[in-house]
């Protein structure tokens, strides 16, 4: 059973952390865009779209970078 779910954990795990990372740095691009722009708008709700938006992109990047590590 255990080397059944190997591969999907894996890109489950890749996919986490690509999303996390991709969060992390463009929630922080928006926030300094944000101070430095005029402050036009909410910050919560630019960063939950941000994070949202920007963590959905990773975690498909996460995947398909998996996939292709499988691949080889």
């Amino acid at each position: 059973m255990g080397m059944v779910l190997h591969k999907p954990r894996a890109i489950f795990t890749t996919s986490i952390v690509w999303a996390s990372t991709w969060i992390l740095a463009w929630t922080g691009l928006l926030t300094v865009s944000w101070l430095l722009g005029g402050r036009s708008g909410n910050l919560l709700a630019v960063l939950r779209i941000g994070a949202v938006l920007w963590g959905a992109f990773g975690a498909i990047n996460g995947i398909v970078f998996a996939v292709f590590l499988m691949l080889e």
